[in-house]
């Protein structure tokens, strides 16, 4: 059905990751987009790294943990006067395992030596590998140097992307979207227009939130009715304000007495101290 290039596999990644790093800078901080974010970007570097492999040499780009079954088939391939790939497809049987992600990196920098797998490249693609695995086998827990990590990786990616354009593709890439890689993850929440009037509507309008409106459907409800966000933004309030719970911009607070008890909450510190820092740089 597909006869997709490895390059062109790559690519396709790259744009994905793209794709969800524009999400993610537009204050959309969901679980779902900084997974597709990790993910993405891992393909595509891991899928860079077998094409480097590839233009060196073709044996190269395979594991060698199963090494008898590797020469088993460039045997075959020999036998039939065959390119290993031209094998594979005609006796529909499997390529040999690829390279993993670290035995990729590890090759091109100790057996090739190309020059940008710096020990501080090698060490931040190590963290990346750690998270995608951590995501595929675990959880997901992406702290704020790890965003500014994983936005640096892209723009490496960028240039890998942007180096194999003699491809012949005509995707444009936004290269403004940099701009914003050194971003941590509550300043990008921060930026987003839309959260920053949501959070000042908070701040203006609801300092004394009862516990009531600690269900984030019921607030929602509540911002619709006075503060004349439309019915079809339910649901991204909804989702605003349960990625500014899980960035820590609210602190609660509660009081109670012998027959009675309220609890409410209001802007955290450090939300106001973000929320300030982004004015001041608009000015």
């Amino acid at each position: 059905m597909f006869n997709i290039k490895l390059e062109e596999n790559a690519g396709a990644a790259y744009l994905e990751a793209l794709d969800a790093l524009k999400r993610i800078l537009d204050g959309e901080g969901s679980y779902k987009n900084y997974r597709a974010y990790v993910l993405n970007l891992h393909s595509s570097l891991e899928l860079f790294f077998k094409k480097k492999l590839y233009d060196h040499n073709e044996f190269m780009l395979f594991s060698f943990v199963d090494y008898k079954n590797l020469i088993g088939k460039y045997k075959k391939a020999f036998d039939a006067n065959k390119t290993l790939f031209e094998y594979v497809d005609m006796a529909k049987t499997p390529l040999p395992h690829t390279v993993t992600f670290i035995d990729a990196v590890e090759r091109l920098s100790y057996l090739y030596k190309e020059s940008e797998f710096t020990a501080n490249y090698i060490a931040k693609l190590k963290s990346l590998n750690t998270l995608r695995n951590n995501i595929m086998h675990f959880e997901l827990n992406i702290e704020d140097d790890q965003l500014v990590l994983l936005n640096e990786l892209f723009g490496t990616c960028t240039d890998y992307y942007s180096e194999y354009l003699e491809w012949g593709y005509t995707i444009p890439i936004d290269l403004d979207i940099l701009e914003d890689k050194n971003l941590n993850i509550r300043t990008t929440i921060i930026r987003d227009k839309f959260n920053f009037q949501l959070l000042k509507n908070l701040d203006d309008n609801h300092n004394s939130l009862v516990d009531d409106f600690l269900d984030f459907n019921f607030l929602a409800d509540a911002l619709i009715t006075g503060d004349n966000y439309p019915p079809k933004d339910r649901d991204k309030l909804v989702a605003r304000l349960q990625i500014f719970e899980n960035a820590d911009f609210f602190e609660y607070g509660s009081a109670g007495g012998e027959h009675w008890d309220v609890g409410w909450f209001y802007l955290s510190d450090m939300c106001r101290k973000l929320m300030k820092s982004c004015v001041e740089e608009n000015k």
